[in-house]
């Protein structure tokens, strides 16, 4: 047992040097912006509640290095609500005047890639209460055989709230309820629940005929005040009525004038007036005064209906519509129909032959047209036939006949549509009708039937078309369902048969259907063609090795087995896939210059050479700035995975193939060569490094075989470079800046790691660059350092820095290879806290920079510091301290308070200024108070700075212990800088105030035999406190164990 617990203290220490500073991220959200209250429910929800209109902040506070990323997510308050999703990368969270819709719960993920992300969420509450609304109906019914008439009154007020508002009805200054009149009845109605509240007048009397008022409130949350509307009821109560001054359909000429009354003939109280346009808003220049609507010059896109609407909140709405029509053409076209009864598609003598026109016009049936041949009228004979609204054509289209077509019927055609009377241009369109008037063809040109383009690049599709006349190209898509073009329509018209894509994206890939319209040409089958369209994705392989992805971490390649061919069937030869994901191996880099040695071992045949030819035995070539290849006969592509061939811009290379009686491959100089539509297998090879104590060197082998059909997913190889990782700034360094007295120059503490530190030579050095903000000069200067291992924590102090200005820090790794990757942040000047020296070390919070103690911005609520007489008067009774520890008014102590809206299990922190430990031990000294029956705990807490933040127990008490001031002592082992944390928890109600006071911190240990361990001191008023018992626990413990052993 013994031998288990020693090889278990000896792993800890080694975990902890890998971790170093690193620590997985934590977050927590806490509020700044206008809540109203953040609390805690039933089911430990935390609730933030806000007025809407006022400003959200939320933020999520982060630790954990490398330096969380947060992410903010939003999902709807209620499940009738769709899912939305905003992501906000930033750990602050505003939106300036909130609206209703934007309540819902907010998630805060913070992750940085050591553990598992951290989510912490709140649910966001948007309070409001819009102006209610109060309408009234009215009914009569027949009584007692229609000897009189019983009139009933529903007053129904209506509100938009949250919460729930409630509802008080008034008749002039008296509340109403059903208990004091009979002759009222107060109900909700079904499926507004919490809505709406209707008032409900039985058998109207005189005494009813009063002001009502409706008052909603949602009891002052959030301020938000009650709000009410009153409405006078009478005996000449009634729903509004309306007439117009025009008929219901007004057509009128552009460039008019328009005026439109709108007639009130009942209704009390006064109705107001509005004027509406369907669709979109009014017109532009449009005045609407009372029931007057005026549209000065109107235009054809100011047609559309125009509704009046009265509203008297008595009954229903009055409403009437007026149909303005303003005369307007556009989209004159021709169609060519040949023999329809002979089922022809061409135009010959002998056969019947229609000519159509057609134009979009408003009013449609108001429209005429004329035909004219060779510029005279056309007179209608018995070969000739003007006819209007053909049922195979669109509505109100004239049609021309030629009957038994002859060679004097050929000739230029003209279509003339017009508004008798009206200031409207007339529109004409010609069509020519000869011998070499053909129907279209349509093709696609040669080499243009596939189109490739790179994702974000312009493309062109093209169509021709032949014909006289030549019609219209419209373009759909063919292999997506109801898919939409990039237009966002399903057909686009284009009149030279080229459709134009702008920056095209992977969901545009697939078929075009390009096929002739049937206007403006033949009005027969449509002539198509199809156009396909691949969009190749962004090439992620970089071609400038200092841009290239960063390597993976070293991992060994997975062995691929092999299977040797069958002696009976030669056919016979199985390919295990490669992983879906393949992660290759970093190795360290090598001079660029030295020759090394590579013995690769070839463990595939490709199954095309079959079991004759015997498996090649192992080749050795040299390797160097010049890369051999092996004589195989098929293409063969070796890459290197360190510096000596970052001068490919590839990681791909091209060899020449060479027969299999070669005796010694020659040297091949390499070239940039990009690898494309190749499917390609990824073997494992054994590498040796003899001159070089065997670093690990791989040789990669691809073998581009001929498979039509690859059986898996062919994927990249990723790129691996020599750079170093960039650094990761550590950014909870405590305390980071210090001032000087004499000068106005501060300094600034720079912490860092280097990322990955192993997966490349050695960080030689750092260089630095310091540039102040708004300025382009920047220091440059280089940092030494020795071997840097994973998570260990670099500092630098930058020194000479102008108070208050911020500097752009940029810090680069430097190895043998070169400069790596470059990290940079932003420092801010801040004030600092002056740490209290150990020679004059007791804190009594007289001063109210409280001997630079802070308030832990990831607890719940914080600690307060008061005396006697900057109490509360109405601070909760038997709890808290009357008087700090010296008895007097004046002085100063620390306290949480436990009343609304803390929660069981809230803590407060309070945290030291940062302590070098220049010993090994420390006593701790301090005075509490913990009075109260519902009191929690306090915990005194040791954060070492050594490797990153560590929180550690060092003391606790809970309960109640009285009414008096009680020293503790607690001694202390840190192992580096340090600060002490106080954190108050908050127990099962609000009596459970605790304070403390006279904080000391003294090198050495604790006094062992103390006469008094813990100093009593009692409070005025207070009694003889009641004396601790001596506790037998340790010498029972003591002797247990003995016993035991």
């Amino acid at each position: 047992m013994e031998v288990t617990c020693l090889l278990l203290l000896a792993l800890i220490p080694v975990h902890c040097r890998g971790q170093g500073v690193y620590a997985p991220a934590q977050a927590q959200i806490v509020h700044a912006g206008q809540a109203c209250v953040v609390k805690e429910d039933n089911i430990s929800e935390r609730v933030y509640t806000i007025r809407e209109g006022d400003t959200l902040v939320l933020q999520c506070l982060v630790t954990g290095h490398p330096r969380p990323q947060v992410r903010w997510t939003k999902t709807a308050g209620s499940a009738s609500d769709k899912f939305q999703e905003t992501s906000v990368f930033n750990e602050t969270l505003r939106i300036e005047r909130i609206a209703r819709t934007q309540g819902g719960r907010y998630y805060c993920k913070a992750e940085n890639g050591v553990g598992v992300p951290a989510i912490k969420s709140i649910r966001v509450d948007v309070q409001y209460l819009d102006e209610p609304v109060l309408t009234v109906h009215q009914t009569v019914s027949d009584v007692r055989g229609n000897f009189y008439q019983e009139k009933t009154v529903f007053l129904r007020c209506t509100v938009n709230s949250n919460p729930p508002a409630r509802f008080i009805w008034k008749r002039g200054s008296d509340t109403l309820s059903h208990s004091q009149d009979n002759g009222v009845d107060i109900y909700e109605p079904l499926y507004t629940q919490g809505e709406t509240k209707v008032l409900k007048l039985k058998n109207l009397r005189p005494q009813d005929y009063a002001s009502y008022t409706c008052q909603v409130s949602v009891r002052n949350v959030c301020g938000i005040p009650d709000k009410a509307i009153t409405f006078r009821l009478t005996n000449t109560t009634a729903p509004p009525a309306l007439k117009l001054s025009v008929n219901e359909t007004l057509v009128v000429n552009p460039g008019e004038n328009v005026t439109v009354q709108c007639l009130l003939t009942g209704g009390d109280p006064l109705p107001q007036l509005q004027w509406s346009h369907g669709p979109g808003p009014l017109p532009l220049g449009a005045l609407a005064q009372g029931g007057i609507l005026s549209i000065p010059s109107v235009q054809a896109l100011d047609s559309g209906y125009y509704n009046c609407t009265a509203t008297n909140n008595v009954g229903n709405p009055a409403k009437k519509t007026v149909n303005l029509l303003v005369r307007s053409m556009k989209n004159a076209t021709f169609q060519i129909t040949p023999d329809v009864i002979k089922e022809s598609e061409n135009i010959q003598l002998g056969q019947d032959l229609k000519l159509s026109c057609h134009v979009d016009a408003v009013p449609q049936e108001k429209v005429t047209y004329q035909w004219f041949k060779n510029g005279k009228l056309a007179r209608m004979s018995k070969r000739l036939l003007v006819t209007r609204n053909d049922p195979e054509l669109p509505a109100v289209t004239s049609s021309l006949e030629l009957i038994d077509l002859h060679f004097s019927d050929y000739g230029t055609y003209l279509c003339v549509a017009s508004f008798p009377g009206a200031p409207v241009p007339d529109l004409s369109v010609e069509v020519n009708i000869s011998s070499e008037t053909v129907p279209p063809t349509i093709s696609v040109p040669k080499g243009r039937a596939i189109v490739t383009v790179r994702e974000g690049s312009p493309a062109e599709l093209q169509c021709e078309v032949r014909g006289k006349p030549r019609p219209p190209v419209l373009w759909s898509r063919v292999d997506k369902e109801a898919a939409l073009l990039p237009s966002g329509l399903p057909v686009e018209e284009t009149p030279d048969g080229k459709l134009r894509l702008e920056r095209v994206s992977r969901d545009m890939s697939g078929t075009y259907r390009c096929q002739t319209a049937r206007y403006n040409g033949f009005n027969v089958r449509p002539r198509e063609a199809q156009v396909q369209l691949n969009v190749q994705c962004e090439s992620h392989c970089p071609t400038d090795p200092s841009r290239a992805v960063p390597p993976v971490l070293a991992r060994p390649v997975p062995s691929l087995p092999f299977h040797p061919p069958s002696p009976t069937n030669a056919s016979t030869y199985s390919f295990p896939p490669p992983p879906l994901s393949p992660v290759l191996p970093h190795f360290p880099c090598l001079p660029t210059v030295l020759p090394v040695s590579l013995l690769c071992l070839l463990f595939l045949l490709p199954p095309c050479l079959g079991p004759s030819l015997p498996i090649f035995p192992p080749i050795l070539f040299p390797v160097s700035p010049l890369i051999a290849a092996l004589s195989l006969p098929w293409p063969c592509h070796c890459i290197l995975t360190n510096a000596i061939s970052w001068k490919i811009q590839s990681p791909f290379s091209p060899f020449p193939t060479f027969p299999p009686t070669h005796p010694h491959p020659p040297q091949t100089p390499l070239s940039p060569h990009l690898l494309s539509s190749q499917y390609s297998l990824c073997l494992p090879i054994l590498s040796l490094c003899p001159t070089l104590s065997c670093l690990p060197l791989p040789c990669l082998l691809s073998l581009s075989l001929p498979i039509p059909h690859p059986p898996w997913p062919h994927a990249p190889l990723p790129a691996l470079l020599a750079k170093a990782y960039s650094p990761e700034f550590y950014f909870d360094t405590p305390n980071p800046t210090r001032s000087h007295k004499l000068s106005k120059n501060y300094s600034y503490v720079l912490q860092w790691t280097q990322r990955e530190p192993d997966a490349v030579d050695p960080v030689l050095n750092y260089r630095l660059s310091v540039r102040q903000l708004n300025q382009h000069s920047a220091m440059v200067k280089a940092i030494p350092v020795r071997r840097v291992e994973k998570g260990q924590l670099l500092e630098y102090m930058l020194t000479d820095l102008r108070v208050p200005h911020s500097y752009e820090v940029r810090l680069t790794p430097y190895t043998t290879y070169g400069a790596g990757d470059m990290a940079s942040r932003i420092i801010h000047y801040t004030e600092p806290i002056n740490s209290p020296s150990l020679s004059d070390n007791t804190c009594h919070f007289e001063d109210e920079k409280i001997c630079g103690y802070t308030q832990d911005l990831t607890d719940n609520f914080d600690w307060t510091r008061q005396n006697a007489l900057t109490q509360n008067p109405k601070r909760s009774p038997n709890t808290g301290p009357p008087t700090d520890v010296s008895g007097t008014p004046e002085g100063y102590y620390m306290f949480i308070e436990t009343s609304r809206p803390r929660e069981l299990g809230d803590r407060a922190r309070l945290v030291s200024p940062l302590y070098n430990a220049s010993a090994k031990f420390y006593c701790v000294s301090f005075f509490y108070h913990m009075y109260g029956k519902h009191i929690g705990s306090l915990n005194l807490l040791v954060r070492s700075r050594n490797k990153g933040a560590l929180d550690t127990h060092a003391w606790s008490l809970s309960g109640n212990k009285g009414n008096v001031w009680q020293q503790a002592h607690v001694p202390i082992n840190p192992s580096g800088p340090f600060q002490i944390i106080f954190e108050g928890v908050r127990g099962s109600g609000y009596l459970g105030d605790i304070a403390i006071d006279d904080v000391t911190l003294k090198k050495g240990e604790c006094p062992r035999k103390q006469i008094d361990p813990n100093k009593v001191v009692v409070m005025p008023g207070s009694g003889v406190p009641h004396q601790p018992r001596p506790q037998l626990w340790g010498p029972l413990a003591v002797f247990l164990l003995a016993l035991q052993r």
